[in-house]
């Protein structure tokens, strides 16, 4: 059985990493995760629907007891298809995909799976931040943009599959905001920086290309929606939240909302215009913070339910606000 075993110290994070190749698989990593402490129950993530909406993309990371420590179990950690009923199916369990996993929730990292669910793009923690995309047929991974970038920047997927949104700035007095780039990291659109002083960044796009709804601020509680048209470059605000997520039709975007800094976010949705805000999860639904709603929020692609995280699993609700059981597993 693969697994990655955790050492004590920090700082070894990152030198391991780079031994991946000739340790078979088998990486030290840092013990920083709540969730990873708490429990080796699997914890689930969603990053897509199919394209018939009749299962989920779900990053899935699970963790063994080991003597010493606590191990990545690789023979359970990958991306997997599960249905609302509970019928799963593996994508993909490669020891470079469980790493590509870890990776992830040890820095909070967002995968973005292509729309073709061939790639994976992502902004690679052990690399400054740089763009990065991995194929999902032949494992082979390939860095796009490596410069100016922020750590914590989530790559977005155009709706056709050829650009990618992020956030960066090559100057430290600016704060990270939105650019565009073709997946092979050319023909580079950066956007005008913002006269804001809080950064950009969790961008989302209209289904047709034209337009970017994204975050800006840093702090929950403080952050709001906002659109920028890729065309006449003009923003504007729509709504108090963070982490947005266009609706395939068009017709709304749900995101995350909270009333201050600390306390459980609910889902709402909002129309582009502004209008029309509702929520479809209230923080009161939740017993606790381990049980809150959490990013990504994933529309389904006709446009009816929305899947989120929840503590370790993965939830559904439609539009009414009616709320399924979380994914069985």
């Amino acid at each position: 059985m693969n697994a990655i075993s955790r050492p004590a110290h920090p700082l070894l994070s990152v030198i391991v990493l780079l031994m991946v190749a000739c340790t078979g698989g088998r990486v030290a990593t840092q013990d920083s995760s709540a969730f990873a402490r708490a429990s080796s129950r699997p914890f689930d993530t969603p990053l897509a629907w199919t394209v018939d909406d009749s299962a989920v993309v779900v990053m899935r990371l699970a963790y063994q007891s080991a003597p010493n420590a606590r191990e990545v179990d690789c023979s359970i950690t990958g991306l997997f298809l599960v249905t609302p009923r509970g019928r799963e199916r593996l994508l993909s369990r490669e020891d470079d995909v469980c790493q590509l996993v870890w990776r992830a929730q040890q820095s909070s990292q967002r995968l973005a799976l292509s729309p073709d669910m061939v790639s994976v793009a992502y902004a690679n923690p052990f690399r400054n931040g740089a763009i990065t995309l991995y194929s999902l047929r032949d494992h082979a991974e390939r860095v796009v943009i490596e410069d100016c970038l922020p750590t914590t920047s989530a790559p977005a997927w155009s709706p056709d599959g050829r650009r990618l949104a992020y956030s960066a700035s090559c100057d430290e007095k600016v704060p990270p905001f939105l650019h565009i780039a073709d997946v092979a990291g050319q023909s580079r659109d950066q956007s005008p920086a913002s006269t804001q002083s809080q950064a950009e960044d969790f961008p989302t796009w209209a289904p047709d290309g034209r337009v970017l709804a994204y975050t800006v601020g840093e702090r929950r509680g403080t952050d709001s929606i906002a659109l920028l048209d890729l065309v006449t470059k003009a923003r504007r605000r729509i709504a108090a939240g963070s982490e947005p997520a266009w609706n395939p039709k068009g017709a709304w975007i749900a995101y995350l909302y909270s009333d201050r800094r600390g306390a459980p976010p609910e889902l709402r949705v909002v129309r582009p215009d502004g209008t029309g805000q509702r929520t479809l999860i209230a923080s009161s639904d939740t017993a606790d913070s381990t049980h809150a709603v959490r990013g990504p929020l994933v529309w389904s692609r006709d446009g009816a339910r929305v899947a989120f995280a929840r503590g370790g699993d993965v939830a559904i609700v439609d539009t009414t606000g009616k709320l399924s059981a979380a994914l069985p597993r």
